[in-house]
């Protein structure tokens, strides 16, 4: 063999490879491009996935601050309403003071006028 022909038979298959490539490239196009809308639908719902995580991150946090504040006014509350029970129950066991000029049934009003109001302005 000379040269040549050597050089011709390199030749195609060079040729030849690049018409190999060019057929594949060709014939795999369609499937190339629905896998690149693919990959970026996939893109795109992963960003969507991300974003609502963080929101709902969000929201979770500002819940659990809404619920500690119910906690904490919740507490405050009972705590106010125990300590007006207490109070009340103090008040309850001291003795009733007895007015002068009333009777001990408390309403006996001998130094009051006939309304029940003293009088707040001199006559």
């Amino acid at each position: 063999m000379d040269t040549m022909q050597l050089m011709i038979i390199a030749g195609a298959g060079v040729v030849l490879t690049a018409i190999g490539v060019w057929a594949g490239r060709w014939s795999l196009a369609p499937r190339e491009a629905e896998l690149m809308q693919r990959i970026a639908r996939l893109e795109k719902a992963r960003q969507t996935a991300q974003e609502r995580s963080q929101q709902a991150r969000r929201q979770i946090e500002i819940l659990q601050q809404e619920i500690s504040s119910h906690h904490k006014a919740r507490s405050e509350a009972l705590s106010a309403r125990k300590r007006a029970r207490d109070l009340s129950d103090a008040l309850d066991a001291e003795q009733t003071l007895v007015l002068p000029g009333r009777s001990n049934d408390g309403f006996s009003l001998s130094r009051l006028p006939p309304s029940g109001f003293a009088d707040t302005q001199p006559a």
